[in-house]
This record gives structure tokens, C-alpha cells and sequence, in this order.
């Protein structure tokens, strides 16, 4: 049953569709996002990620936890009426309201942390929050950059349609869906198969 939950958890990030409409052969929805909140606040999803993180470093020949980590932030527009107003933002610059989604990742490009904000909280007050949260969870980091070309990770979690707009009526929810895209691709990383498309021979 849990299996099958977590493919239709990542079947929704993919693809984007609304927890309703998760394919019927998939646990029914109200199932599936039980289990998907439960995993969120227990923290299961955000263990399996740093769980795969370090197998996919070590596959890779790095050790399971990095020494540098790279500091990015990309603001995500609102695309629900039932994300409430008091966590959306305006980003003046890029003309977006919404959300911001603030990332740390390795210097392989691999998701470590994440937090999403209201995009009016600073990138600087951001930054802060996520340095003194890389200090205490992995404290073998010792240098961080900013902006400086990672991207790609971003370009990696915005293939999947659920975390390219915000849907979720909580921030944690949000962080939660880019931690499911980045654990997607982990995974296959760390076992070197594709999953079966339907143009697949």
C-alpha cells in the first residue's frame, strides 16, 4: 500500500494534476494525501531526500556529506485561489506574486534544504535562516556561494508540473513538493533505471 501511495505521489508531482484526480489504478486520493500530509509532518519525505542525497553522492564518489553548498532563490507565482493570501508576497522585480522558494543545494546540484516564504521576505533574511539551518544539519559544510549558476537545480524540480506553480495551502506543503521532484530524480540516480513511459518500447 505504501508503495503504491508514493507512486501516486509522484505521479501528482509530475504531472501536476489535483489530488482528485489521481488515476483510479493509484490508492484513492483522500488516501493518498493522508499519507502525504502524515509524511510531511513527521518528516519521512524530507528523510528519504537526504537519505538518497547521500547514497547518489557516494555512487558518484563524494563523500555522503559535502563540504560547500550553493544558495539560490526563485519566486513561484500563487496558482490557487486556496493558497491564502497572508503567505503570498509581491516580487517588485520580477512582477510576481506568490511565493518564494529558497534552496541549498551541493555542488552537484543536489537539494539539501528548502524553504518557501512569502516572496516579500528578503533574499538576505532567507539566506540567514537557511545558513544557520546548513550549520546545525550538516555541520561538515564549512563553504556557501550564492547565485553563482546552479539552475540547473531549479531546472531539474521545475520538469515536474506540481512544484513549477503554487497549489498548496501551506509553505511546508510547497517545500514538500520540490523535496518529491528532487527525490524523484535522486532515485534514479541512486538504482540507474528510468521509469516506463507510455512511448516507451
Amino acid at each position: 500500500m505504501e508503495r503504491e501511495v508514493m507512486n501516486a505521489i509522484l505521479f501528482l508531482n509530475r504531472t501536476g494534476v489535483p489530488w482528485r484526480y489521481v488515476p483510479h489504478d493509484f490508492p484513492p486520493h483522500t488516501t493518498v494525501f493522508g499519507y502525504s500530509s502524515d509524511w510531511i509532518s513527521d518528516g519521512t519525505i524530507e528523510e528519504l531526500g537526504l537519505h538518497l542525497h547521500r547514497m547518489v553522492r557516494e555512487r558518484e564518489g563524494r563523500t555522503a556529506e559535502p563540504t560547500a553548498c550553493v544558495l539560490d532563490a526563485q519566486s513561484v507565482k500563487a496558482a490557487a485561489p486556496s493558497v491564502p493570501t497572508d503567505t503570498q508576497g509581491t516580487d517588485v522585480g520580477n512582477k510576481i506574486v506568490g511565493r518564494t522558494c529558497s534552496i541549498v543545494v551541493d555542488t552537484l546540484g543536489l537539494l539539501l534544504l528548502v524553504m518557501v516564504t512569502a516572496t516579500s521576505v528578503s533574499d538576505n533574511e532567507a539566506g540567514k535562516q537557511l545558513l544557520t539551518r546548513v550549520a546545525a544539519d550538516h555541520p561538515t559544510t564549512t563553504k556557501a556561494r550564492v547565485d553563482t549558476g546552479y539552475k540547473r537545480s531549479f531546472g531539474w524540480i521545475m520538469m515536474h508540473r506540481r512544484p513549477a506553480r503554487d497549489y498548496e495551502i501551506k509553505p511546508t506543503h510547497s517545500e514538500s513538493m520540490i523535496r518529491l521532484a528532487m527525490i524523484s530524480s535522486l532515485a534514479k540516480r541512486a538504482t540507474g533505471e528510468t521509469p516506463i513511459t507510455w512511448h516507451s518500447p
